[in-house]
Parts: structure tokens; C-alpha cells; sequence
């Protein structure tokens, strides 16, 4: 038993060293999605080089395939280097995940982000029809700050919210079931992003 754990011990120790060394690799790795696309964004930390980097995605947190790849000698020994990558085609209304392959022995941690395809209309409700809450998505890169008006169908506010994400909490399980107009603004230049009908069951 002693042996098996003399055996062991090294191993352990080169797998942890393995792992910090690949989170050490990165200084930053994050995403951002709009407009139907994702842009990865990266650095590689001073200190540290690659040959080449390769881009995988998921759909299912398990099986990733390639979507693009950095050839060459990447990063540097001097002083950090940042990458981008857009992925303009990613799995539309699911989640996405990114992870990046770094040269033969490191790799990065997993991002994710969900793409939601707002169509033509400028907006999505999830679910649709709402019955005690959901979520309505609205496109807002900028993050700029946004007002969510809801009506009643003779033209009563019921509701207003802000937001400087990309969507609106929805709480409906107060109301009756019906049919409620919405409106969304920019809150700073009162132009109109969005409008339709939220459907309450």
C-alpha cells in the first residue's frame, strides 16, 4: 500500500502542476455575444508561448469541434499578447460553449454564453406564452440603459422597469391572463427599440 501511494503522490503533483500552469497561461478569456455572433476575447499572460491555438466549440458542454484557429508562434516572452476571434456562425438559442486549445499541452477553461436570435422582430420572450415568469431579450450592445413600459390593452400602464442589459426579468403572476402590449426605450434619447405583445397564461 505504501508503494501505491509513493506511486501515486507524483502523479498528483504533476497534475496540479498541469492545471495551474494552464491557468496561469491566460491572464483573461471572456465572451460576448450580439447580433447573432460571439467574440472571444483573450491574453496570453508574459512569460508564456504557444504554437498555435486552436478554437473549439459545444453545444453540449462535452463534445467539442474545431470553428477556427491561430497559426504560428503565439504570445510572448516579454510582455502579454491579446487575441480576438469572432465565431459568426454559433448555435442559435442554445448555449454555447468556447474553450481554446493552446499548443500541444495546454488548454483554457470553459466559457459559455447563450446566443438568443431575436429575429425580426427585436426581441424574444422565453418562455412564450409566459405563465408565471419570464425573460424578454432586446438587443443592447452598448449597454445602454433601457426602460420596459407594459400596457394593458386600453392603453393603462401597468409597468415600467430599467435595464442596461440585454433583457427584462418578467414577473406577470399578479396579472390575469391576457394579452399585454409592451414598449422598449432608450431611456436616455427616448427612441424606440422594440414593441409587441406579451401573451400571460
Amino acid at each position: 500500500m505504501a508503494r501505491i501511494k509513493y506511486i501515486l503522490l507524483p502523479v498528483l503533483v504533476l497534475l496540479i502542476g498541469q492545471l495551474a500552469h494552464a491557468q496561469q497561461f491566460l491572464s483573461h478569456f471572456s465572451l460576448a455575444s450580439g447580433q447573432g455572433k460571439v467574440v472571444l476575447n483573450w491574453t496570453i499572460a508574459a512569460g508564456n508561448t504557444c504554437l498555435g491555438i486552436d478554437i473549439v466549440r459545444s453545444t453540449d458542454g462535452q463534445s467539442f469541434s474545431s470553428i477556427g484557429s491561430i497559426g504560428g508562434v503565439c504570445g510572448s516572452i516579454d510582455e502579454p499578447v491579446s487575441y480576438s476571434f469572432v465565431d459568426e456562425a454559433p448555435a442559435l438559442n442554445q448555449t454555447n460553449s468556447y474553450k481554446l486549445l493552446l499548443g500541444l499541452d495546454q488548454e483554457s477553461e470553459v466559457r459559455s454564453v447563450e446566443v438568443v436570435d431575436l429575429g425580426s422582430t427585436g426581441y424574444q420572450i422565453r418562455p412564450h406564452p409566459v405563465y408565471q415568469d419570464g425573460v424578454l431579450y432586446f438587443e443592447n450592445d452598448r449597454e445602454e440603459p433601457h426602460t420596459l413600459s407594459i400596457f394593458q390593452l386600453n392603453g393603462h400602464l401597468l409597468s415600467e422597469q430599467s435595464s442596461s442589459t440585454d433583457h427584462f426579468i418578467l414577473d406577470l403572476s399578479a396579472w390575469p391572463a391576457g394579452l399585454y402590449p409592451f414598449r422598449i426605450t432608450n431611456t436616455r434619447s427616448g427612441e424606440g427599440k422594440a414593441k409587441g405583445k406579451v401573451v400571460h397564461q
